[in-house]
């Protein structure tokens, strides 16, 4: 808090990544999101886009079953419309839809409900149609939130993972003290750096 009072943390898109599963990237998007949201009371969403385990909205204690409403469903709209159109437009009202209220000034924008739907046509048909459509939601969600939090899956091969880490102001980078960890980290830095033309957002 006392950071954000001294303006240590610009309003920005903060991506929490790590190409090894269960190094805690969740439980780190979540709090970071509370204490933007919810401790410091700034506008925040909290985006799942974790496309082999969307788990935030667990420690959240977000039932997601009495409503549609999530990353699928906001695809669904968009491709939908978009191939009855020839327009793949994220409108703002399909945006605030499928987001989730906390508590304070924390948004949730969960993930698929399950992993077997990140190879349905709407994410899987047109990789650049799905990327395109995640950069809309970064950047239809600046309009509403100072901060913008997304979780991100291990995999850099899923488009909407790449997409996240291309459209991230900062990424947090996370590892464990693990030699495999450690050997995960430096296998995929030469992808990364040749995809995004540099590392420097990476923390």
């Amino acid at each position: 808090l006392a950071i954000l009072d001294r303006g240590g943390w610009q309003q920005q898109t903060i991506a929490v990544f790590s190409p090894k599963g269960g190094v805690g990237k969740t439980t780190l998007s979540v709090n970071l999101a509370a204490a933007f949201g919810v401790l410091a009371l700034r506008t925040t969403l909290l985006i799942d886009a974790d496309m082999s385990r969307a788990n935030a909205h667990i420690p959240l204690g977000i039932d997601l079953d009495d409503q549609p409403a999530n990353l699928f469903s906001l695809y669904n709209r968009v491709v939908g419309e978009g191939q009855r159109t020839g327009r793949y437009v994220l409108k703002s009202q399909t945006l605030q839809a499928n987001v989730r209220r906390y508590r304070g000034k924390l948004d949730l924008l969960p993930g698929i409900p399950k992993p077997a739907m990140a190879g349905l046509p709407d994410f899987v048909d047109d990789t650049q149609r799905t990327m395109d459509i995640f950069g809309e939601i970064v950047r239809e969600s600046r309009g509403f939130y100072e901060f913008r939090v997304i979780d991100v899956g291990p995999d850099i091969n899923l488009p909407i993972h790449w997409a996240a880490l291309k459209e991230a102001d900062t990424v947090l980078l996370v590892l464990t003290p693990e030699r495999t960890a450690l050997s995960d980290i430096a296998g995929i830095l030469p992808a990364l750096e040749k995809g995004l033309g540099s590392l420097q957002k990476f923390k």
